[in-house]
């Protein structure tokens, strides 16, 4: 390398790898919309839970598919997420006495699914017992009175953290 060559390199400044403005766009708008703290609508309540309750009717009638299942385990640690993030975020012990007692039937619904899940992969259908029926019907109550005391911010981050929690699951 000649010397021109070396002060070249020299006075080169290294650049930050380049993000294009979608991504960092969307970044944005999604640590924007964890942040808010609006109530959720009406709409917004029912198109979060619908998905979860028509899984469970599938489940229900004996026609739940792989899909329904993966929804129905969302739905589960999408409760217990917004159930934690409600509770750290309380100010008062009363409203943390509250929502304490959801954990357990969270986890009840999830030792139920894991069940179910081994269930199928004995006889290749999913099927649950009454009992397992009844700790899931449970779980989805904790979440319709979760959701409806919880902001949006709250919310998509419970959501976000499911979501990212089933996925690394399922990569597994």
């Amino acid at each position: 390398m000649n010397r021109a060559q070396r002060r070249a390199a020299a006075h080169t400044t290294r650049r930050p790898p380049s993000i294009s403005r979608l991504v960092a766009g969307q970044a944005l708008m999604t640590r924007l919309y964890c942040a808010s703290t609006k109530e959720l609508n009406i709409a917004q309540r029912q198109a979060l839970l619908e998905p979860f309750y028509f899984a469970l009717d599938r489940l229900t009638l004996g026609r739940l598919d792989l899909e329904d299942f993966i929804q129905l385990n969302e739905a589960n640690v999408f409760g217990f997420q917004l159930a934690r993030r409600l509770w750290l975020h309380c100010p008062s012990e009363d409203g943390k006495a509250l929502i304490e007692p959801s954990q357990a039937d969270f986890e009840a619904a999830a030792e139920a699914l894991a069940t179910i899940g081994e269930r199928e992969k004995r006889t290749g259908k999913f099927g649950a017992t009454g009992d397992e029926l009844m700790l899931l019907r449970n779980a989805f109550a904790w979440l319709d009175q979760l959701i409806n005391v919880a902001d949006e911010g709250h919310t998509l981050t419970a959501l976000r953290e499911a979501a990212e929690m089933i996925s690394s699951n399922l990569m597994r």
